[in-house]
């Protein structure tokens, strides 16, 4: 049963390049979407993104630019915007290992040393970066080095400004691009409504946060 209601989902889901502007699209199916989208898996717990909803008429207007001026963007009733936020990474690691250190009850087993280790070494140790950008340096080396003797990240960040710097932007997608294959199929439950996905152009233009639509916050 469950196979074949999602195999309905599956054929049913598309992205359509051009939506009927004048048809309403209820919040109800937004709200619930997003809902469900949040329950997809991510990298690590981190959860280092925000869903923007955006539904007013000068704000979707302001996102038309930002996304080429495609027809999709042209039309559409609503946009929801998944925005990576690498600023995050401290509480959201801290937040994890405080988790895994309420669940310890008398000696730790191996699982609980294992998440101690994850949430309070290797995630600072993947996410910081220092003003010089010599932490990068040090995962770059240390990538490279490993990567020779197995299968291993290596760091492929092309520093941006600065010795040895790499922006810092490049950590985050990795636990939201876990989050894009799910997205697409949000809308398809609804059996009435489609989406549209749209690629990263954020990143083409580096918009600041002050240059959002005024809705976003």
């Amino acid at each position: 049963m469950h196979s074949q209601v999602f195999q309905e989902i599956v054929n049913f889901r598309r992205s359509n390049r051009l939506f009927d502007s004048n048809t309403p699209v209820p919040n109800e199916v937004i709200q619930r979407s997003l809902e469900r989208a949040a329950l997809s898996p991510n990298s690590s717990n981190m959860q280092l993104w925000e869903f923007h909803w955006i539904k007013s008429q000068d704000a979707l207007a302001q996102m038309v630019p930002l996304c080429l001026n495609q027809n999709a963007a042209r039309t559409a009733r609503h946009q929801v915007v998944f925005v990576t936020r690498q600023d995050l990474w401290k509480s959201r690691a801290a937040w994890n290992l405080q988790q895994v250190q309420n669940s310890i009850q008398g000696e730790p087993n191996n699982g609980q040393k294992a998440g101690l280790r994850y949430y309070g070494k290797l995630m600072p140790f993947m996410y910081f970066n220092d003003p010089l950008g010599i932490m990068h340096g040090v995962r770059w080396l240390l990538g490279w080095v490993m990567g020779a003797f197995k299968p291993f990240y290596r760091p492929g960040a092309r520093p941006s400004s600065g010795l040895l710097r790499t922006n810092p932007a490049l950590w985050p997608p990795r636990p939201l691009c876990y989050r894009s294959p799910q997205r697409v199929f949000i809308l398809a439950p609804w059996r009435a409504w489609t989406g549209c996905a749209f690629g990263n152009f954020w990143a083409c233009h580096e918009e600041p946060k002050s240059t959002w639509p005024s809705p976003w916050g």
